[in-house]
């Protein structure tokens, strides 16, 4: 079936993350003026909403339609560009240091906006559902220290750095995240022999 049919065919609610990566191309390849459609305005991002269809598509003068995709994502889910951009940073410093003891060039880890597509869906959704699991204790955190805060001490937490949800004065608070995070851990993302990004 063809791209075109299994987003004529979607019944879903309107959701711009609930595409694939190829769908949503599609969907920015597409000239949103030939449709009749509303406008959303989020944080200067125009969302074009075609009546009558649940296809979205994002038309942002410089940025990049992965990036404008991103940034939803980084809106509906807090923290999460600070999970990602922290797990990216302490690849990098490892690469680093491993790129030293080889006597070799260290490779670029990327960004929020260059990894590969399959690892930054499959950084959000573990993101996610820790996000979503987290409940009432997020919201408690996120008030007291800030969504970057929960965002970035969910990787350290994962990976079993020595500082995380429990390294903050946060009693109990604290205890119950650092134990919520032993079922999604992980080693974090990796770089592979072709120089990219995984996770």
């Amino acid at each position: 079936m063809s791209i075109a049919r299994k987003l004529a065919a979607r019944t879903a609610p309107l959701s711009a993350w609930n595409y694939t990566t190829e769908e949503r191309d599609a969907i920015v390849r597409r000239n949103g003026n030939a449709y009749g459609q509303s406008v959303l305005f989020i944080d200067g991002t125009r969302v074009f909403i075609p009546s009558g269809s649940p296809v979205v598509n994002i038309v942002t003068p410089n940025v990049t339609a992965t990036e404008a995709y991103r940034n939803l994502d980084f809106k509906m889910w807090s923290g999460l560009s600070d999970y990602i951009a922290t797990a990216l940073q302490d690849l990098q410093y490892s690469e680093n240091d491993q790129a030293c003891e080889d006597g070799r060039v260290a490779l670029d880890v990327g960004t929020i906006y260059d990894i590969p597509a399959e690892t930054f869906a499959k950084l959000r959704d573990d993101y996610a559902a820790f996000h979503t699991a987290a409940g009432v204790d997020r919201d408690e955190w996120i008030a007291q220290f800030g969504a970057e805060s929960f965002g970035s001490d969910f990787h350290m937490t994962r990976v079993g750095h020595g500082v995380g949800y429990w390294d903050r004065d946060a009693g109990e608070l604290g205890e119950r995240l650092t134990k919520l995070c032993e079922a999604y851990r992980s080693e974090g993302p990796y770089s592979g022999d072709d120089g990219r990004t995984y996770a």
